[in-house]
């Protein structure tokens, strides 16, 4: 189903090109994206008429891979199969300048039907099961009856045999993998445990089945078909970026995939350590015992009626290449993909080794949804980087009884032992032991996992009164932003916070949580101050007096005075970390007023000592201590969640992190959610 645009394209530029070259979609249009199982960005493109119809592209950035994201070939194979009665959609373009929209893609068009992600098929009745692995099983055995030669496609010919192929280019993966070092570039991580054996095994030809060429889908699978609404009849295949000629083996054994993986034989596998891909792998897909789930047998049988080879004897070997050849060719099961700092502006996508645990108060977490790159911070380089995360515990260390594997959690940006003099005050930020996550001296959480020390006093279980990827805002964000309001109007009285004038200044991602908590003090008026028109535009729809201190200044300055019968503001929120902007807060505040600074600042105070004592001024500044004020702040984030949709629209595959930095730098978006199971 397609939702809201994770990766944004220039909506006008498609439509100038639309205009001069696919007649058949009217403007102006709009755009959703597709979730499910894309490695090609893929969109809903609905027209004036409100037609329907699919763009898929290539994805930003450099590709590591010559033959994945095929665009162009998915494209030609597609078009060549429109003079056949194989079901694919109808195509309309194809544009391979890249100035478009960023990368080549092509439009055709949309099947209305349905798309099957759980091989049970828990929504259908025993017989529509049935009937609809049949239809998938026919539907292979159809295609592979194709005459490459016959629909165009002489070139796809090759010259040698598909297994060859692909066991040259699997070792050629893994081989590179193993090449990966540590940060210190120590230690390589190696090849995974029974390498070569594996190699070996594969590569001796007096095991391979008898060479038989087709046209080979190369991701033949239940969820890469579009079904009729209401019939058991496929109407289209999807995902063909992998199409060559090769083995029809290899995608029967595709196909039939959770058939040989029945979870009573393979007991450690459970849905924490599984792959989304392997997901499939539950006690409802029981082959016989589910009704209307047929039996592997019964889908060969259906194959071996529509195609001129026989598989008897093969389908295991088959089975075993294509899970020896998903492991080989997949990221090394120790290496893990991870956003790297490089300097300021500067990052980079590199594989990095998974973590270990070091100590016995370790946890290893498997991370989902993850949030100094403009160089505002002196910082080292070459650490990875994220400090807001939420993810599923991998391993934990001897020492740590409270917590298991399997448990969802949310972090603190920061470490902290739970035992020392601050911690026990609440005062978590200044743990004698604490550590930030995405530092030189603690990898952050933009990769896959991470190591988190002191787990038990750290990481809090996920509760369930927030909605799950709302969470990593728990991790930094929302307490700041609580934390920042409080200082400020906790010092008042209840009768004077409701009679107080608010100025906040900084109306970003923390800022607005700053708003949200002040706003339940009910103040007398909260004046939001930022220089970007979205921004105030925000803060006024929660209930802020919105002012552009690029263009109001003078004008903020008697407003404030005006409210305050010549006073000056009772509190001022400053979350921007720069001088001037405490600069302003302390030419707004009265005498006796309090300033709650939140901002990280590395330049002078703006006033001297002389002035501060010439106001009574009261300050309070730094680091919030997430992990002390934790239980509070998520009180009233159950409660106004609703409030901060626009915090989690813009969520992204981990792999797209460099992509997701350039819209967050560019101020496109208020901020960006990585997740790294896409």
């Amino acid at each position: 189903m397609a939702g809201l645009v994770r990766q944004p394209i220039d909506v006008a530029r498609l439509g100038a090109y639309i205009e001069q070259n696919v007649h058949q979609i009217s403007l102006p249009i709009s755009l959703k994206q597709f979730g499910h199982g894309q490695s090609n960005p893929t969109y809903e493109v609905t027209s004036a008429t409100d037609a329907k119809f699919v763009l898929r592209k290539k994805p930003p950035g450099k590709l590591l891979s010559k033959t994945a994201h095929a665009i162009e070939r998915e494209y030609e194979i597609i078009k060549a199969l429109e003079t056949t009665d194989g079901p694919v959609p109808k195509l309309y373009c194809l544009c391979e300048d890249s100035s478009v929209i960023g990368t080549p893609f092509y439009i055709m068009s949309f099947l209305d039907g349905r798309i099957f992600e759980d091989p049970w098929l828990p929504s259908l009745k025993s017989n529509e099961r049935s009937a609809i692995w049949k239809e998938a099983v026919h539907t292979l055995a159809k295609l592979h009856s194709v005459d490459l030669v016959k629909i165009g496609l002489r070139s796809w010919k090759r010259p040698t045999d598909f297994y060859t192929r692909q066991i040259k280019a699997f070792s050629k993966t893994s081989k590179a993998q193993a090449s990966i070092t540590s940060q210190s570039g120590a230690q390589s991580v190696g090849h995974m445990p029974y390498y070569d054996e594996l190699v070996s095994f594969f590569a001796d030809s007096k095991t391979h089945p008898p060479d038989v060429r087709k046209l080979v889908h190369g991701d033949f699978k239940l969820d890469n078909l579009v079904f009729h609404k209401t019939e058991p009849r496929v109407i289209g295949i999807l995902d063909w970026e992998m199409a060559t000629e090769g083995h029809p083996l290899a995608d029967l054994a595709n196909l039939l995939m959770p058939f040989s993986w029945e979870p009573q034989q393979v007991p450690f596998l459970t849905s924490e350590t599984l792959t989304p891909e392997l997901r499939v792998l539950q006690s409802n897909f029981q082959p016989g015992k589910v009704a209307g789930i047929p039996r592997m047998e019964q889908c060969q049988k259906w194959y071996r009626d529509g195609v001129d080879w026989d598989t008897t004897g093969y389908l295991d070997w088959g089975v075993a290449f294509n899970t020896a050849n998903t492991t080989l060719s997949t990221p090394n099961l120790s290496t893990m993909k991870s956003v790297v700092f490089k300097g300021v502006k500067q990052v980079a996508l590199e594989d990095r080794p998974k973590p270990t645990i070091q100590d016995s108060t370790d946890i290893i977490v498997k991370v989902n949804e993850l949030h100094v790159f403009r160089g505002h911070q002196p910082s080292g380089t070459n650490f990875i980087m994220g400090h807001e995360f939420t993810g599923v515990i991998d391993e934990i260390g001897s020492a740590v009884t409270s917590l298991k594997t399997g448990d969802a959690i949310v972090s603190p940006f920061t470490v902290s032992c739970g035992e020392c003099f601050f911690c026990k005050r609440g005062f978590s930020s200044r743990c004698d032991k604490s550590l930030l996550f995405g530092t030189t001296l603690l990898d952050g959480a933009q990769a896959e996992y991470v190591r988190i020390p002191y787990a038990e006093s750290t990481v809090l279980k996920a509760p369930k009164e927030v909605e799950d990827i709302k969470l990593c805002l728990m991790a930094d964000i929302f307490p700041t932003g609580c934390f920042a309001a409080s200082n400020g109007l906790d010092q008042l009285d209840k009768d004077h916070a409701q009679d107080s004038i608010v100025v906040l200044i900084g109306c970003g991602p923390v800022g607005i949580c700053a708003l949200i908590a002040a706003l339940e003090y009910r103040p007398k008026a909260i004046l939001a101050v930022d220089g970007i028109e979205s921004r105030l535009a925000l803060a006024k729809s929660l209930g802020a007096e919105p002012w552009n201190y690029l263009t109001q200044k003078g004008d903020m300055e008697k407003r404030v005075k005006e409210l305050s019968d010549g006073r000056g503001a009772d509190v001022v929120i400053e979350v921007v970390g720069h001088s001037s902007a405490l600069d302003m807060g302390f030419k707004l505040l009265r005498p006796w007023g309090i300033i709650s600074s939140v901002g990280v600042h590395n330049g002078e105070i703006p006033w001297t000592g002389n002035q501060a004592y010439g106001k009574n001024l009261c300050i309070k500044m730094g680091r919030c201590p997430v992990r002390s004020i934790f239980e509070e702040s998520l009180k009233l984030l159950a409660k106004k969640q609703h409030l901060l949709d626009f915090m989690t629209a813009t969520v992204m595959p981990l792999s797209d992190a460099l992509e997701g930095y350039e819209l967050f730098d560019s101020m496109k978006v208020q901020k960006v959610i990585f997740d790294a199971e896409r």
